[in-house]
């Protein structure tokens, strides 16, 4: 899959379609835009978590991504796929999901499209107000250190028990991701850049390699169970030295671990394994 999405991309930007690739969304005027899809059999089994559960966790992976870019959620637009087989009741129980999740985050649904599939699948556009800094993945430099917030391993973990045929509290990682606004928006003047964590943090520092034409080296080993547990969204910052005393103290203010494992260097890097959804 990650050989298929660079050649859709650079086949885009080579036919000067493709403004505005690159970051979580694309910051247009004073408005920040994002999409992202979320299906049955590549992002969930129904049988996983509870119609509503889905419902928020597909509104909370896309807000996931404005708040990435420093954004503020306001509006969505969503094109919702219903099984064929769904009745009356799931029908109505997805319905006040998807009310309870736009409740949760303040966003506000003002259109949209339904067809019926064999599947469930939800793929929500989100309209976001731009702070005064945005926060994009271009702007490392060399010698910037690498850091993620909170923790991650435990998303993979939630899916693994979760493909053997267990199951999970509603208060997992996987079901229920944990976003951090006030963080980032504290944190946003101080850094060079910065990115959630949806498919690993080692393909995301394959991806902030790519837009910035730098490699890393690692100041501190990372196990591949941690590197490529996806769907964490927590935030991968890139911090120049010169702020890191400054981010620290952010990340303490707000009672939030700050893990440093990497710096920028010349070259380049490529991932040791797939992403979390190839």
């Amino acid at each position: 899959m990650r050989d298929r999405e660079a050649l859709l991309i650079q086949t885009l930007q080579k036919s000067g379609a493709s403004f505005g690739i690159g970051d979580d969304g694309v910051k247009i005027g004073e408005l920040v835009y994002a999409m992202d899809a979320f299906n049955e059999g590549s992002h969930f089994k129904r049988g996983w978590m509870s119609l509503e559960k889905l419902a928020y966790k597909a509104l909370a992976v896309n807000v996931s991504d404005l708040y990435a870019m420093n954004a503020k959620p306001l509006y969505a637009l969503l094109s919702l796929s219903i099984p064929r087989d769904f009745s009356a009741k799931e029908v109505t129980s997805l319905s006040l999901g998807i009310a309870k999740a736009c409740e949760a985050f303040g966003v506000k649904l003002i259109g949209g499209d339904t067809i019926l599939s064999s599947l469930l699948g939800f793929s929500f556009t989100l309209i976001g107000q731009a702070s005064k800094k945005t926060l994009q993945r271009r702007g490392m430099k060399g010698g910037d250190y690498l850091a993620y917030t909170g923790r991650v391993g435990d998303s993979l973990k939630g899916l693994t028990t979760l493909l053997r045929g267990g199951r999970l509290s509603s208060q997992s990682r996987f079901i229920r991701p944990t976003l951090r606004p006030k963080l980032i928006a504290e944190m946003t003047p101080w850094l060079r850049g910065g990115m959630d964590i949806s498919d690993g943090i080692f393909f995301e520092c394959e991806r902030l390699s790519r837009l910035n034409h730098l490699g890393f080296y690692f100041t501190k080993p990372l196990p591949k169970r941690l590197g490529r547990s996806g769907e964490e969204y927590e935030m991968l910052l890139v911090i120049p030295p010169k702020n890191l005393s400054k981010i620290r103290r952010i990340a303490q203010k707000h009672r939030t671990p700050l893990h440093l494992f990497a710096r920028a260097k010349r070259g380049s890097y490529r991932a040791p394994c797939l992403g979390h959804h190839s």
